[in-house]
């Protein structure tokens, strides 16, 4: 699924589950002094948390168009002189520093289906510091049968 488009990124920002679980994995790495890298940030949700939890940096990097609409809402929220916002592959950008946190949605479906993971693995070797906290750190794979042509015709369709 390509996440270029505004409306596929609705999923994940009205997912409380997911967004509590992520709130909580970085309230706990964030400090005052903490530079944080949103990578694959989309409309920038995990950026604007980091920042809101008191991040002196963050910098969101995001290929695709909805990049566009990150420092916007970084103003809206009051947090906008901490958002750098980078528009651009991570292979093919250059950070100014490194961070202290990364965080991440890379994982893509299935955790390997999007060919996601050589790209996250480029940003922890290259700009993540020794001892920085990257999240998430790891994951469980769990399957279960399941049919839902109705989500399929509508996401794929």
């Amino acid at each position: 699924m390509s996440y270029s488009r505004l409306d596929r990124h609705t999923s994940m920002l009205f997912d409380d589950v997911r967004n509590g679980a992520y709130a909580a994995a970085m309230a706990s790495a964030i400090t005052p002094d903490s530079v944080v890298l949103d990578l694959g940030a989309g409309v920038g949700v995990l950026g604007l948390l980091a920042a809101k939890l008191g991040a002196r940096k963050v910098y969101c990097v995001e290929p695709s168009q909805v990049a566009t609409h990150i420092s916007a809402l970084a103003r809206a929220n009051g947090v906008g002189d901490r958002i750098e916002v980078l528009r651009g592959r991570i292979e093919d950008i250059v950070l100014p520093e490194q961070v202290d946190v990364l965080v991440s949605v890379f994982t893509g479906n299935l955790l390997f289906t999007e060919g996601l993971m050589p790209s996250l693995y480029h940003a922890r070797d290259r700009y993540l510091k020794p001892g920085g906290a990257m999240i998430p750190d790891r994951a469980r794979l769990l399957f279960a049968g399941a049919e839902a042509n109705v989500l399929h015709d509508r996401d794929f369709g």
